[in-house]
């Protein structure tokens, strides 16, 4: 609610709900865009071509089915179909790049959690000390708060990642990986 308040004032509070929710959906569609191509570029475009087509038939009649929930309705739709078309897809996808899917998981809860963790604080900051505060001062505040909990996250959960993104950094913009390795 607080960023469409700031933006828009109080006459777009229901944009609010998509605010909130819509989040949620964008981890499932960035796996959903990565597949196809991935398919794709391993010689398989029917896997691709299957892909598009459980989402272009999954997501429509999801969409149809939440029309009656109003706003809510269409946006909580999308994250369902978003999480069962991920899954469809994954499914037939992990065969061809014969990745295990403990594995992906394995990758994927480390950030999965991080945001958990934040999105859930960020609400009960908001819903206990900030339910007075002006809209400005709140989402200020729930930013602020949320890079601050997402970062501790990240550095207790995740320092594998903060490690290679921290030799990516350090190493020289011309050095191939095994020269990296080599020189250590």
């Amino acid at each position: 609610m607080t960023l469409s308040t700031c933006l828009w004032a109080h006459k777009w509070h229901d944009a609010a709900v998509v605010l909130v929710l819509v989040p949620l959906m964008v981890p499932f569609q960035v796996i959903l865009a990565l597949i196809n191509p991935l398919a794709n570029g391993l010689g398989r475009p029917d896997i691709g071509l299957r892909n598009q087509l459980t989402a272009t038939i999954v997501i429509p009649i999801a969409i149809l089915i939440g029309v009656s929930g109003g706003l809510t309705g269409v946006c909580l739709a999308l994250i369902i179909a978003s999480i069962l078309v991920v899954l469809i897809n994954l499914r037939r996808s992990l065969r061809l790049l014969d990745l295990p899917l403990k594995s992906l998981l394995g990758a994927v809860a480390p950030p999965a959690t991080a945001g958990a963790v934040m999105y859930g604080s960020v609400w009960v900051i908001q819903a206990f000390f900030l339910a007075d505060a002006a809209a400005v001062w709140r989402l200020c505040a729930s930013v602020a708060s949320g890079v601050v909990v997402y970062s501790a996250m990240t550095f207790i959960i995740n320092r594998s990642a903060i490690r290679q993104c921290l030799t990516l950094m350090r190493a020289e913009p011309d050095q191939t990986e095994p020269e990296r390795r080599a020189a250590g």
